[in-house]
């Protein structure tokens, strides 16, 4: 996979780069801001719950950026009956920002945890990071199922991109 190809979203993104593609359920987009090994992920998962994982990153002592690709028609199984569980409530109300804070910046090095979810009544788009987020705030059922996938997921990519290291050793 070229830079060019990485950073081409026109499959994914409507006209204007925010409305998430109708093929596609949900968008998750992780970026550690201070890491030992600089990183970017992104998940797509289709309407067929298949998946598809871009990865950019950096191998030590290796000077190029490095992009991986990987898809599949396989997405792991409590990930999926989340998807299928969280899908089937028939009114979904999330915030964009789940936050008990006042300030208006979050410090440096702060990592980003964002979704863009294709839900059949409305698309949603939430910032999980972990400065902003305070659990507490989700509290109806959809909330609780939407933060289960959140922990789920997060795990997943934890995999992922460790298999992605493993193979490059």
């Amino acid at each position: 996979m070229t830079q060019e190809e990485y950073c081409d979203t026109t499959k994914y993104f409507e006209s204007g780069g925010k409305k998430l593609n109708s093929k596609y359920l949900l968008h998750y987009h992780f970026k550690p801001n201070w890491s030992e090994i600089p990183h970017m992920l992104d998940i797509f998962i289709d309407q067929n719950y298949g998946f598809e994982v871009k990865l950019f990153w950096y191998k030590p002592f290796v000077k190029n950026r490095l992009f991986s690709f990987y898809q599949s028609n396989l997405l792991p199984e409590n990930i999926l009956q989340i998807i299928k569980a969280f899908n089937s409530f028939p009114n979904v109300s999330l915030k964009q920002l789940y936050t008990s804070k006042s300030e208006q910046y979050s410090p440096e090095g702060i990592s980003e945890d964002t979704y863009t979810i294709n839900h059949p009544i409305n698309p949603f788009s939430i910032n999980m990071s972990s400065h902003w987020t305070d659990e507490k705030l989700f509290q109806s059922k959809e909330e609780i199922l939407f933060l289960q996938l959140h922990h789920a997921i997060k795990i997943w990519k934890e995999t992922l991109f460790q298999g992605v290291l493993q193979m490059h050793n």
